[in-house]
């Protein structure tokens, strides 16, 4: 990205344009077919306008900026160059080791969603809604587990006329922290899916504190949705899917990949979506946003590739 240049005029700010190259190099980019025979700039290029999720900040720093940064001291013992441009570029890593793990792929998501019981649209009335509904809005609201089990009917609202979700603490379960606290709208491809049909129809046989999902009332070792993710776990089990630790919980970080491709992501928009807190500033993210502000850009959050036309109903009045 530096074109052919003399190692001894690069400066800081060429090594921090190749960091930031690195940032957006789609995972895989080796065996991609549709990025084959491109330089790198290109094929960053193209790999963000097909929507491809990005390499981990493990991968970064592990297996490119090390090896760059190694490059660049060679250079230095060498004579070539008075300093290591690349010392100390290393892409900050904010996922704790517990919480790492794969998003699904693309061909995953669409094997899943095409699986019992996303194989014809939803009914009002169905007998598991949880268990259809819950993934959905993990994969397209970036929540919790937690935070979609335990959403009761009052937590369902409508505010500006968007439909929303205020995620909140009740006696049925604790949120994690203080950024999990949040009121999002409901994603438009959800609402294609029925789901404000199913809340109305729930509304109409069940009172404000039930839960909006009632086949997901039971609680095992002490968590709420934990059978869910037992059920969800030997479905992934089944198809033999490849990936670190896929769970439900996967989903969340294909919202997060998501919310990149849509340059949400650490914003103070994207952070309250996905209910996250950096410690800064947009901690607050809710002060001087209206819901209108938030639903523009949860509809930039798409998954390319995934088609769920199957599951769409003609309306959702």
């Amino acid at each position: 990205s530096l074109g052919d240049r003399e190692v001894a005029t690069l400066t800081r700010d060429d090594a921090r344009k190749v960091q930031g190259l690195v940032k957006r190099l789609p995972r895989n980019l080796g065996k991609l077919k549709a990025l084959e025979g491109l330089p790198v700039p290109q094929a960053v290029e193209k790999a963000e306008r097909l929507e491809l999720p990005t390499v981990t900040a493990k991968t970064m720093n592990g297996g490119y900026l090390v090896h760059i940064m190694a490059v660049f001291a060679w250079a230095m013992q060498e004579g070539w160059t008075p300093t290591n441009l690349f010392l100390k570029l290393a892409v900050a890593d904010d996922v704790a080791d517990e919480d790492r793990r794969d998003p699904f792929t693309t061909e995953q998501l669409q094997h899943l969603f095409t699986s019992e019981p996303w194989t014809a649209p939803a009914t009002p009335d169905m007998a598991l809604p949880g268990r259809f509904w819950v993934p959905l809005l993990g994969l397209f609201q970036g929540a919790r587990r937690g935070e979609l089990v335990g959403l009761q009917m009052r937590d369902v609202v409508e505010i500006e006329g968007i439909l929303s979700l205020h995620i909140r603490d009740n006696d049925i379960r604790n949120l994690k922290n203080r950024a999990s606290r949040r009121v999002v709208p409901v994603h438009p491809s959800v609402l294609e899916l029925g789901f404000g049909q199913y809340v109305e129809h729930r509304r109409q046989h069940a009172p404000a504190d039930a839960l909006l999902f009632p086949d997901q009332k039971d609680k095992a070792r002490g968590q709420i949705g934990y059978n869910l993710g037992v059920w969800f776990g030997k479905k992934i089990n089944a198809y033999q899917m490849q990936g670190r630790n896929l769970s439900l919980h996967s989903f969340r970080h294909n919202f997060e990949d998501a919310l990149r491709r849509a340059g949400l992501h650490k914003t103070p928009i994207g952070l309250g979506l996905a209910g996250r807190d950096d410690g800064g500033s947009a901690a607050s993210y809710g002060s001087g946003y209206v819901m209108s502000d938030f639903a523009e850009p949860l509809a930039r959050v798409r998954f390319a590739g995934l088609d769920l036309s199957h599951l769409k109903v003609a309306n959702d009045e």
